[in-house]
């Protein structure tokens, strides 16, 4: 990449030695033009893309003072250059304030105006490689949002990367997830511009979609194996990383696209962690068995049931026929619609990207757990539930021993995930505060009524710990059980 040079001096000279003595080419600038003056400066300017001038200040006609402001005013892109002599120095600093980058005193010294000029393509560059990097970006953006059918994009690769069976909100710290994502597409981009321009864009929060801009036609495997190992020692994480060896422009890109992005849905069902899509074409088996979606079915209409078993069934159903994950829960959801005629009151979420079996089957038991649950709720004249009046008597018969959300998920044949957004939506809180809620009342019963210890009550309702009873206690009541047993007894 060239910069364009104008040089303007009013003596022939000078003008002719600057453009014809030096280099120019080693400094990756061309010297296009040269004018006597601020009048004809202009006029080349007008009618040519000119990066850099260098233009004296005494000059007839215009000289370079107004030349700066000219410049500033109309082509401010343009970086310009002062020459000065020892008497008008103060002259030209009063030119910096035309955005004037730089001045220099004459005679020049050649190697400190080449310092200089090399400065000015330095940023002239970074610049243009902003912009264009900027332009490919959006035009990524659109190919992954808009889903246009044609794009401008030239010819290159696609890569798309994803972090393995990682939900951001649950895995990752709310703060952290804008430094990870920053961390990624640095870490992406860094790599692939050794084969040429690379611009990135999130797909998912765990699916990052990447173009290079690249006349190359192979992308190797072990570039992309290192790829992976590097954001793995980075972030982690396990990755996984499909790529398009050679895309074309318009229509074929969008094919290209379509292809990257089913091959990474078929990530979950295969053990590499380099996928070519050229070997992953997209399959043409569209229904799910009759016979498993009555099973669903069936399952659904009893009074208890465990999705597990059917969701690994489901699972294992999708990897033999090579569908993606995409394609499976499109399916999943659907049976929720045509055979039981409901609309679910949660979807199975899309802001992340499923790509391991284990955490496509849970999410598969969880989304069923929750239709059969929405079921059971459509069928009862009101209040709570009777999966959470289940779980709330076995809290209340175990509340002294150490308890945890999965305990009760399992007694109540329900995945934990599933148990947590329960318990929330019928009483209004987590799981912890409503075990300290119980166990709480049972100990204000016991302060009023008995005349046991602080620390025995304590034992009593499941705290081992004096301190942190106290602590919890007082946290929720407003005073601490002595206060309370005082006040209550004294009534």
């Amino acid at each position: 990449m060239f910069c364009k040079l104008l040089v303007v001096d009013d003596e022939q000279m000078i003008t002719r030695g600057l453009a014809e003595t030096i280099e120019w080419e080693e400094h990756r600038v061309i010297v296009t033009h040269t004018a006597q003056n601020g009048i004809e400066a202009l006029d080349i300017i007008a009618h040519n893309d000119i990066d850099i001038v260098i233009t004296d200040i005494n000059m007839p006609e215009m000289n370079g003072i107004k030349l700066a402001e000219e410049i500033m005013k109309n082509h401010s892109h343009i970086k310009v250059i002062v020459l000065s002599g020892y008497d008008e120095f103060e002259y030209a600093q009063g030119a910096m304030r035309f955005n004037v980058k730089d001045y220099l005193l004459k005679p020049v010294n050649i190697d400190e105006l080449l310092k200089r000029v090399n400065k000015l393509t330095e940023e002239i560059i970074s610049e243009r490689t902003g912009m264009y990097k900027s332009q490919l970006r959006t035009q990524l953006s659109d190919l992954i949002y808009k889903k246009r059918k044609s794009s401008s994009l030239p010819s290159g690769f696609l890569i798309g990367t994803e972090m393995r069976d990682c939900d951001f909100e649950k895995t990752i710290h709310e703060e952290l997830i804008g430094q990870v994502k920053g961390q990624w597409v640095a870490e992406v981009e860094t790599i692939c511009s050794l084969a040429g321009q690379a611009v990135s864009v999130f797909s998912a929060d765990n699916q990052l979609i990447t173009y290079i801009r690249s006349d190359r036609k192979v992308l190797s495997h072990e570039e992309l194996s290192g790829l992976n190992r590097n954001l793995t020692k980075l972030l982690g994480a396990e990755f996984v990383t499909a790529y398009i060896s050679y895309i074309s422009e318009g229509e074929e890109l969008k094919s290209d696209f379509d292809l990257l992005i089913n091959t990474l849905g078929r990530s979950a069902f295969l053990d590499r962690t380099v996928l070519d899509c050229e070997q992953h074409q997209p399959v043409e088996i569209e229904e799910l068995p009759h016979s498993l979606i009555m099973n669903i079915v069936s399952l659904m209409k009893s009074e208890q049931s465990a999705f597990n078993e059917v969701a690994g069934e489901l699972t294992a159903y999708a990897s033999t026929t090579g569908w993606t994950v995409s394609k499976l829960i499109q399916h999943v959801s659907q049976i929720t619609k045509d055979q039981l005629g409901i609309e679910p009151a949660h979807e199975i979420k899309r802001e992340f990207v499923i790509n391991t079996k284990s955490y496509l089957k849970e999410t598969i038991t969880f989304y069923f757990e929750g239709i059969h649950h929405q079921l059971i709720q459509d069928f009862q004249d009101g209040g709570t539930s009777w999966l959470m009046v289940q779980a709330s008597n076995y809290i209340k018969e175990h509340f002294k021993y150490d308890l945890k959300a999965s305990e009760v998920a399992n007694v109540i044949n329900i995945s934990a995930g599933y148990f947590s957004q329960l318990i929330k939506q019928e009483t209004g809180m987590h799981f912890n505060d409503y075990l300290h809620h119980i166990r709480l009342e049972h100990a204000k019963k016991l302060l009023k009524e008995t005349s046991y210890k602080v620390f025995e009550i304590g034992e009593m309702v499941g705290y081992k710990d004096y301190k942190y009873f106290v602590h919890i206690f007082k946290k929720n009541i407003g005073e601490s059980p002595t206060q309370y047993r005082k006040s209550v007894v004294r009534l």
